[in-house]
């Protein structure tokens, strides 16, 4: 037999009737302007995550450049000695 901690939200009528009863409100005329709201919460946090991550990749591939870019004048140098 399966967990009996796994499914406690089905167990529960009055946590169904709920569940039940916040989609219904959230479907009707006065909840479409929360529903609506939430969602466009949820796409402005979806894009700045994205832009964050971007950034992140950005910030990274610079620094990356930037460690090259030392590593070869530090060769240089050590060529110009070596000559």
């Amino acid at each position: 037999m399966a967990n009996s901690g796994q499914n406690d939200f089905l167990n529960d009528p009055l946590k169904i009737a709920g569940a039940l009863a916040g989609g219904a409100f959230l479907l009707s005329p006065l909840g479409r302007p929360i529903l609506h709201g939430a969602s466009r919460l949820a796409f402005t946090g979806l894009g700045l995550y994205a832009a964050g991550k971007a950034a992140g990749k950005a910030a990274d591939a610079f620094m990356d450049f930037a460690e090259l870019s030392d590593n070869d004048r530090e060769t240089e140098g050590e060529e110009e000695l070596f000559e």
